[in-house]
């Protein structure tokens, strides 16, 4: 009779070790408007896919779609993964500009759908969804999407306005405070923050008369940023 080990039952005891190369890397990038975000990221040049959600990529050079509801947007990334099947695949990015608006396709199919469903209900918000349907299509839908794109052989980012969330300190409602982060808030959001290896930060000030601006690592208590890399600086500044 052999002996059962661990191995024999499939257990690989050799440690996984980690990655730090740039195409298994997932990225969150936020910042306002105009603080240059989709300028940082055309930097990647012919090496980027784009799916352009928004308005705004007319001065950058960009490989990519424009994008105009869920539907298109599924259409293109059933074309990435086909390109992937094939050996074709000469992308090591893809860019999703904005982030936003990809959340407001997935919201308003959602809701689409609930209406069409729930015909005697009058449905015009994702909280109109009986029993919590629509919040949690929303995380599965997100939850999904983002599973997908880990499958791609390239680095994603995903590119957020900022956005300003109010936090307990401690549980404790009389000691709040403000949070620059992504503009989702909720479930979803907590699962887009949780997947990202890495999230930057582009935050904009003055020195005198003159706009500065920097790219944040590493957060802190009111600003969202940070890396699972741990020997990223702490934030670099743009020209």
């Amino acid at each position: 009779m052999s002996t059962v080990t661990l191995e024999s039952l499939g257990f690989n005891m050799v440690p996984q070790e980690p990655s730090k190369k740039y195409t298994d890397q997932k990225f969150i990038l936020i910042g306002a408007s105009k603080s240059g975000k989709t300028k940082l990221l055309s930097c990647a040049g012919d090496k980027a896919f784009w799916f352009r959600t928004e308005a705004g990529h007319n001065h950058v050079k960009t490989v990519g779609a424009d994008i105009h509801d869920l539907k298109e947007f599924e259409t293109w990334k059933s074309k990435l993964f086909q390109a992937k099947n094939a050996g074709i695949f000469p992308f090591d990015t893809v860019v999703i500009d904005t982030g936003d608006r990809l959340i407001d396709f997935i919201t308003e199919d959602i809701i689409e759908k609930a209406k069409n469903k729930f015909t005697k209900m009058d449905i015009n918000g994702i909280g109109d969804i009986p029993e919590g349907q629509g919040w949690y299509s929303l995380k599965t839908s997100i939850n999904l999407l983002l599973k997908q794109f880990e499958d791609l052989p390239c680095a994603v980012f995903l590119v957020f306005h900022v956005g300003t969330d109010t936090l307990n300190e401690d549980g404790d409602s009389r000691k709040s405070y403000k949070k620059e982060t992504i503009n989702i808030g909720g479930k979803a959001g907590i699962a887009l923050l949780a997947w990202a290896d890495t999230i930057l930060h582009i935050r904009m000030g003055y020195v005198g008369d003159l706009q500065a601006r920097k790219l944040l690592f590493r957060g802190n208590k009111t600003v969202e940023a940070g890396s699972r890399i741990k020997e990223m600086p702490l934030s670099i500044p743009l020209t």
